[in-house]
């Protein structure tokens, strides 16, 4: 946790702001932002709220364009030997996700987001989706790629799947009558801790 003393980008007001969370339970202004104070990212986000969301992005599935898997397996091995270079732990998200496949790998390269998914049973078959723009008031693609501010990164992952089980309903056995029954016991002896006489250092 950490308190920042900023200067508010519209009013130049001095306040603090935690990068843990902000209220009075945190000792600044609820509503606070590190650019701007509490009454002006209010004021931000109350004009802000009238206008709807126009764009956002959704995985579309692509043809591989010719040499698309070497330069994906290409980065890769760069993240991963980096990742056996480095001496500091490494994080490597995990997404829980739904996914009709077995498996799942996931790129960024050149800002773009890559997302590779196979079953086991058929490993040549490879789907290859990228992260799009998407028009949410028209619906429908548009022809821009959604670019990520993250720099090359790979991960695998094996999503989460529903199982359909078929349940078996069986009849319960009938009841029959047999009660446990323990007498109570008196473990006061048990509570009772024996003395532990002190041995006398022999004098020699």
């Amino acid at each position: 946790m950490q308190h920042i003393k900023c200067r508010c980008k519209n009013c130049q007001r001095e306040y603090t702001y935690c990068t843990y969370g902000n209220g009075p339970e945190y000792g600044t202004e609820s509503g606070c932002s590190m650019e701007y104070c509490a009454d002006c990212q209010k004021a931000i986000d109350a004009a802000l709220a009238s206008i709807p969301r126009k764009y956002d992005w959704k995985w579309l599935e692509i043809r591989p364009t010719l040499g698309l898997f070497e330069a994906l397996a290409e980065t890769k091995e760069k993240v991963e030997k980096a990742r056996k270079e480095s001496h500091l732990p490494t994080i490597v998200p995990s997404h829980l996700f739904y996914s009709t496949y077995d498996n799942v790998d996931t790129y960024v390269r050149d800002g773009i987001e890559y997302r590779v998914e196979w079953n086991d049973s058929t490993p040549e078959e490879k789907h290859v989706n990228v992260k799009m723009e998407y028009n949410l008031t028209h619906d429908c693609f548009t022809n821009n790629v959604w670019k990520v501010d993250r720099k090359e990164t790979y991960y695998h992952a094996r999503p989460f799947k529903w199982e359909e089980k078929t349940i078996e309903v069986k009849p319960m056995a009938p009841p029959l009558g047999k009660l446990l029954y323990l007498d109570p016991i008196d473990c006061e002896w048990e509570l009772k801790t024996p003395k532990i006489e002190k041995r006398k250092p022999k004098h020699i």
